[in-house]
């Protein structure tokens, strides 16, 4: 499995986050990763069971809140072998975690909108899904507010939530989620800006 580099979003994904400080994203390093992957343990995660994938990629979204990660999501995108068209890559949306001292502001939702904003952008004409098993209720109905559709599975510890993208629907999620974005940042800096608690 390919790791991409740490460096900025995608150029709609990062503008929707543009002056909404302290709070800020990027494509942030394994190790930016592994700090919230050792205080969630119990996460079944795509990234770990797959390492060896030969065709695919992850990139990590982390927000900051000054400089402080706060936030993370880890994104997988690998090639469907029975596919043989030009989409034949599917995404998935693997971890999002929030360090604990950060949640309640909306910072999960944002490195949520993150990741798929900088997916869509950069892999968008290859991807035919984007998927997520969600741990958490919250997850689920953020991907439903942007059109996902839940999938009955046989594992109640997880709800499937899938989005089927060609051209068309491409574009009009990446709309979407940037303008979410937009204004899921914009509402998070502001609580951010005026808690107490927020380190």
């Amino acid at each position: 499995m390919h790791i991409v580099s740490p460096g900025p979003l995608a150029p709609r994904t990062a503008k929707s986050l543009a002056d909404r400080s302290p709070i800020s994203a990027a494509i942030a390093d394994q190790s930016v990763y592994t700090r919230f992957r050792v205080r969630e343990p119990n996460l079944v995660a795509y990234f770990d069971e797959h390492r060896d994938a030969p065709n695919a990629e992850t990139f990590f979204t982390v927000v900051y809140v000054k400089e402080d990660p706060a936030a993370c999501a880890s994104f997988i995108v690998d090639r469907n072998a029975q596919k043989t068209n030009d989409r034949s890559y599917f995404g998935r949306l693997d971890l999002v975690m929030t360090f604990e001292q950060y949640r309640g502001f909306g910072l999960g939702r944002i490195v949520m909108l993150a990741a798929l904003g900088h997916a869509i952008e950069t892999y968008g004409n290859r991807l035919y899904s984007i998927s997520c098993l969600a741990a958490h209720e919250a997850v689920a109905h953020v991907l439903e507010s942007l059109g996902f559709e839940r999938r009955v599975t046989s594992d109640e510890l997880y709800v499937q939530e899938q989005y089927a993208l060609d051209d068309s629907a491409a574009v009009v999620l990446v709309d979407s989620v940037v303008d979410e974005l937009s204004r899921s940042a914009q509402r998070a800096a502001y609580r951010v800006r005026q808690s107490k608690s927020a380190p």
